[in-house]
């Protein structure tokens, strides 16, 4: 199911991969304090967080790729989210020095 999320050229990406890391924002858990900017405010922690991994992630061999578009379809249920829970944010990770595929023009 996870392979579904990503397409064209992102496939090989995340079959290369050695993980995935999603953020999601549970906007019932949000939205009592920011009202109509949950969603916002869940971005915004989900930029924040993704910056500090991609900081880190090196000194320990890590190396994560930030994904821009995903298809949640068949990933809400893997993932058990609720109606009101959106996911914000995603990286592919892996070791650095992992072999990934050629891009194709």
């Amino acid at each position: 199911r996870l392979a579904s999320a990503y397409r064209g050229y992102l496939a090989p990406l995340a079959e290369a991969s050695g993980f995935s890391v999603f953020f999601v924002g549970a906007l019932s858990a949000v939205a009592p304090m920011y009202g109509r900017l949950a969603r916002d405010f869940c971005l915004l922690e989900a930029g924040y967080l993704g910056q500090l991994l991609m900081e880190d992630a090196p000194s320990r061999g890590i190396g994560l790729c930030p994904i821009g578009m995903l298809d949640d379809r068949d990933l809400r249920d893997s993932l058990r989210l609720r109606e009101d829970d959106v996911i914000v944010h995603s990286m592919l990770g892996g070791a650095i020095g992992a072999e990934v595929p050629a891009q194709r023009s």
